[in-house]
């Protein structure tokens, strides 16, 4: 329907989507998830964690300022 909304098979001889493939999954985390780097040929992962409670958050930074 979307392809026909913006008539790709007019306008494009050939085209493919995107199918997100899952590589992991994670879990049961008190942190939420800020951004990530996934490399694949060194089978590597990282994820930036952040505190998602508002207070903790300026209980961090006051006591971070002050020292």
């Amino acid at each position: 329907m979307f392809r026909n909304f913006l008539q790709l098979s007019d306008m494009i001889a050939r085209s493919e989507a995107f199918t997100p493939r899952k590589i992991a999954e994670i879990s049961d985390l008190m942190q939420g998830g800020r951004d990530f780097v996934y490399l694949p040929e060194k089978g590597l992962l990282f994820v930036a964690m952040s505190e998602m409670k508002i207070t903790n958050r300026i209980d961090s930074y006051l006591t971070n300022v002050s020292t």
